[in-house]
């Protein structure tokens, strides 16, 4: 595939938790890297199918802008992904390309009502809980523990941070980690070198009750290539049954 083939990916997931949510339809985007590749167009075409699947929630896993992002073109984003329709809302964090372009102002998504969430949770509706990390190239010292303080684990809780490599440290928190960052190595060879960096470079990893998704990310980083790995938007589809 190529750097300019979209392709969708798609993950069924079973949630053990108690709820009087039936199922929840999530779709999922990282490292869109606007302005590498990737054109606002490229976005509008995203919306317009996403719009089809009528999903629950969008989860934006971070490095939608990064340094090559031209700053005129960020509202603009902002502003077409603001058009998606669904059941409970858009949720956003940071990468670590947000953080190198200096492109972290919360208040920007809120103006699109994009929640945007940086170490710290929301309780959707009282159904389900969203935490978003901030990126590891932040070297916050929050842990987990202090993030999550005062919410109801035994609600289904959905944890967004951007690179996978800690996500350990959610398996006593979260029911599914969704990250991106590692562009599944974008390129062979470089995949061969990437893969032994994560315990999951990319797909779907379970330990015991908690389940990891990477996607390998909707653009490419520093120039528009692929090679033997795909650009995609992710569809989540989870369900959920009694401990």
């Amino acid at each position: 595939m190529t750097h300019y083939t979209k392709v969708e990916t798609n993950y069924e997931v079973t949630i053990h938790k108690d709820t009087t949510l039936k199922q929840l339809h999530i779709g999922m985007i990282s490292d869109v890297h606007l302005g590498t590749g990737t054109s606002l167009s490229d976005l509008r075409t995203l919306v317009d199918k996403f719009n089809q699947k009528q999903y629950d929630l969008v989860c934006f896993v971070g490095d939608i802008f990064d340094e090559s992002t031209p700053k005129d073109m960020i509202e603009d984003a902002l502003s077409i992904f603001s058009q998606i329709n669904t059941t409970y809302g858009l949720f956003a964090v940071n990468g670590n390309h947000e953080h190198y372009a200096n492109i972290l102002q919360t208040e920007l998504y809120q103006k699109y009502n994009i929640h945007h969430l940086s170490e710290n949770y929301v309780c959707v509706d009282g159904l389900f809980n969203i935490v978003g990390r901030e990126d590891i190239v932040a070297h916050l010292d929050n842990i987990m523990n202090n993030i999550c303080q005062g919410m109801n684990t035994n609600l289904p809780t959905i944890l967004l941070d951007h690179n996978p490599k800690r996500y350990q440290d959610a398996l006593n928190y979260a029911d599914l980690q969704l990250s991106g960052h590692t562009h599944a190595g974008q390129f062979f060879p470089v995949t061969l070198l990437t893969a032994p960096l994560y315990d999951n470079v990319y797909g779907l990893l379970q330990k015991n009750h908690f389940s990891l998704i990477v996607t390998s990310g909707y653009g490419s980083w520093g120039f528009p290539m692929r090679f033997l790995t795909n650009c995609e938007f992710v569809d989540i589809k989870i369900a959920f049954t009694k401990k």
